[in-house]
Formats: C-alpha cells, sequence, structure tokens
C-alpha cells in the first residue's frame, strides 16, 4: 500500500441514511429546539409588555397620590370634599390595577407552564438523542474494530 499528501480537492463529506436512521431524528431534534427557543423568546417578550402596562399603571397612581399629597399640604377648606372624591377615584383604580395585575399573573403563569413543557419535552428529546448516539459510537467502535481486523487478516 502507498500513501500520498491529501489533494486538498474534497472538502467535507456527508453520511448517506436510510428513512428513519438516527441521523434524521437528530436533525428533528435541532427543528424542535429551534422552534423551542422562538416561542420561549417570544413569551418573554409578551410578559415585558405586560409587565411595562404595570409599571405605566403604577406610575399613574403615583402621580395621583402626589396630587393628593400636594392638595393636603395647601390646606385648602373644601380639601375634605375632594378627599372623599380622589379616595373614589383610587379606590377604583386599585381595585381596577389589583384586578390588572392578577390577570397579567396568570397570563405568566399560563406561558411559564408551557414553556416549562417545552423545556421537558426538548431535555427528554435530547437525552435520548444523546443515548442513542452513544450507542452509535458504541456500535460505531465494534464496527471500526471489525474493519482493522478484517484489514489484518486481508494483509495476511
Amino acid at each position: 500500500m502507498k500513501w500520498s499528501e491529501p489533494t486538498k480537492e474534497f472538502t467535507g463529506f456527508r453520511k448517506i441514511v436510510k428513512p428513519g436512521e438516527i441521523d434524521e431524528r437528530l436533525d428533528s431534534a435541532s427543528v424542535y429546539l429551534k422552534e423551542l427557543i422562538r416561542v420561549t423568546a417570544h413569551g418573554v417578550e409578551e410578559n415585558k409588555k405586560g409587565f411595562n402596562k404595570l409599571i405605566d399603571k403604577q406610575d399613574q397612581m403615583l402621580d395621583k397620590q402626589d396630587q393628593t399629597i400636594n392638595i393636603i399640604g395647601d390646606g385648602n377648606e373644601k380639601l375634605s370634599g375632594k378627599l372623599d372624591v380622589i379616595h373614589n377615584d383610587l379606590s377604583v383604580n386599585l381595585e381596577s390595577f389589583h384586578q390588572d395585575t392578577i390577570q397579567r399573573f396568570d397570563i405568566v403563569d399560563i406561558k411559564y407552564g408551557k414553556i416549562s413543557e417545552n423545556m421537558e419535552k426538548a431535555i427528554n428529546s435530547i437525552n435520548r438523542t444523546c443515548d442513542n448516539t452513544e450507542r452509535l459510537l458504541e456500535k460505531s467502535e465494534l464496527d471500526r474494530q471489525d474493519f482493522r481486523d478484517s484489514m489484518k487478516n486481508l494483509t495476511k
């Protein structure tokens, strides 16, 4: 047998597989993992929007509280009637804020549950892929040893 230097004519190779062989499942796992990442990123963006709305409502409430404090600081005689109106407005707004907050956290809880389920599925799929890959590597090592043995027998 005569060896020669590589010509660099070939830059790569790919394995041709039959339908149903393990390589297709690895490709599928990659596709599902990419989709899971996309869905997770979308869920995070939606949650950010919800939290930004909550922050805006909190800022509105703080502004109203500041207005109330300024009115009290002026010592105006008409204050008691205005305070009743403001108190009622604050009560309504606080109740609305409370309900909005509960709804937003319910949405976050639902989306987190979905993300968690998908992550668990992806992890299980990755673990199965790792197990299959290990079995393939073991089989490949045995095949390689059989090939070496065959080559030794042929050269004898």
